[in-house]
């Protein structure tokens, strides 16, 4: 379903045909926290379920860049000296044996929200970091849909009209209810395998698909 179609579920549950008491906005919002929560269960069962690829350019001298927005964790970062003709893929290290320089070969690791390269580049390069990394999912317009199992979407409502009634004195026991089974299908189309789903997402300021 469609974000549209989520929020008009939505809003039919909540027994509000016209934004009254909740704009567009707000359960846009909740329909976005659904959607996080989902995403949590199914990670619980596979961390890896869902994984996004992108690049950005290297830039001489710089040893910083700052990972994409909705980062949570990654899968393997990788170097390229030749403009994304071919990579080499970068160790992960402590920061401070990267700063202090005791690695050899390529190596990367955590500054804050940066991710920290070794050694320090010394040519432009296009495309000459990809990362392979998992991702915050959220719906940011009415015609997109979720990167989640269809058979799951209505897990999205029921959480968002669970968060939604939260904010009342009315009870939310039956969307409890029906969110538990939902999550309890979850290893019907999730379980953990040998190799993550890969995903070229775009639209990360600075970060581009393959």
């Amino acid at each position: 379903m469609t974000r549209l179609e989520l929020r008009s579920m939505l809003r039919r549950r909540l027994q509000e045909v016209t934004a009254a008491q909740w704009t567009d906005a707000t359960l846009n919002s909740l329909l976005n926290l659904g959607l996080q929560y989902m995403q949590k269960k199914v990670q619980a069962v596979d961390p890896e379920w869902l994984v996004y690829t992108d690049t950005t350019p290297i830039v001489a001298n710089q040893r910083d860049y700052p990972k994409p927005s909705g980062f949570q964790f990654e899968i393997a970062v990788y170097v390229s000296t030749n403009n994304g003709t071919s990579y080499s893929i970068a160790d992960f290290v402590e920061y401070q044996d990267l700063i202090a320089g005791d690695v050899e070969g390529v190596q990367y690791s955590y500054k804050g929200r940066f991710i920290a390269l070794s050694p320090t580049p010394t040519a432009n390069s296009t495309a000459g970091l990809k990362l392979e990394w998992v991702p915050t999912l959220a719906m940011g317009n009415d015609d997109e849909t979720p990167d989640l199992q269809v058979n799951l979407h209505e897990g999205i409502v029921y959480r968002a009209e669970m968060l939604a009634l939260g904010e009342t004195a009315q009870q939310a026991e039956v969307a409890a209810v029906e969110l538990a089974a939902v999550v309890g299908d979850i290893t019907s189309y999730y379980r953990r395998k040998g190799t993550p789903d890969h995903i070229n997402f775009k639209g990360f300021i600075g970060w581009d698909v393959e």
